[in-house]
């Protein structure tokens, strides 16, 4: 089974480096799954791995997505309560940037990362 290594040599200076664009609603739960696979149509083994889903607007962190890693598969959940004021009351959504770093011992690979990645978080009126 193909393991993080193969993530460390194939995807830099991002595995995602078309950037990872998304949208989410304040006060709703966040849930996320991605199916991880090697150039084979492996799934990935992420044991030992730890990972960080950060998002910032400018250079200001906003929040910090929770993420479970299990093989070739990356779960990015925010619970309800968690989001609530999120939008910051932004007219048409906060658009702001995120990324997705897997790290295992001393050596990490970006998934996705800011410079090209946006989540964009609306407000729960829709306003």
């Amino acid at each position: 089974m193909p393991g993080f290594d193969d993530l460390v040599l194939n995807g830099q200076p991002a595995v995602a480096y078309d950037g990872v664009r998304s949208m989410a609603t304040e006060g709703r739960q966040w849930l996320a799954r991605l199916e991880v696979l090697d150039g084979d149509g492996l799934p990935i083994d992420f044991t030992g791995c730890t990972a960080l889903c950060q998002v910032w607007e400018r250079s200001t962190l906003v929040t910090t997505i929770p993420v479970n890693l299990t093989t070739g598969q990356v779960e990015l959940t925010k619970e309800a309560a968690d989001t609530v004021g999120l939008a910051a009351g932004v007219r048409g959504g906060r658009r702001c940037a995120w990324g997705l770093v897997l790290t295992k011992g001393t050596v990490s690979a970006q998934i996705w990362g800011p410079d090209n990645s946006f989540l964009t978080i609306h407000n729960a009126t829709g306003v």
